[in-house]
């Protein structure tokens, strides 16, 4: 059974909720983003393991959940992005258990998130968080 579905919205689901804003670019929507205004981009990057079960031979899923806070580069420093980036890392804290509808699918955030890249690029800077995740079939 392929989950990548469920995987996808459970961690977009809770991105969407955790960052509570009207300016994100989620997986495959066309999105017109502001320029002069912050916005969020969600990127799904799937790394499974290949021959990796558990337990009773449910295969496991692994990956990324990248969110990336885009912010206008107005000569304003970083402290404010890099608040908002931790408030939005603070609602995926390491073993949130997330589920999908019909319960089949338990996704579990394994690490801390984590400020990967900062990014100046005129007329905008990009702050990257890493979001590690395992998924369980049920």
């Amino acid at each position: 059974m392929m989950v990548e579905s469920k995987i996808i919205k459970c961690l977009q689901t809770k991105a969407l909720e955790v960052i509570n804003d009207k300016n994100v670019k989620c997986v495959n929507i066309n999105f017109d983003p502001p320029v002069d205004k912050k916005w969020w981009e969600i990127i799904y990057v799937p790394n499974n393991v290949e021959d990796e079960f558990w337990a009773d031979e449910s295969k496991t899923y692994k990956g990324i959940l990248r969110l990336i806070l885009h912010w206008p580069q107005k000569s304003q420093g970083i402290y404010k992005p890099l608040e908002e980036a931790e408030r939005v890392a603070n609602g995926f804290p390491k073993n949130l258990e997330l589920y999908s509808e019909d319960e089949s699918v338990k996704v579990i955030i394994t690490d801390t998130p984590d400020v990967t890249n900062i990014i100046e690029d005129r007329p905008q800077f990009m702050i990257g968080l890493t979001i590690k995740y395992t998924c369980f079939t049920l």
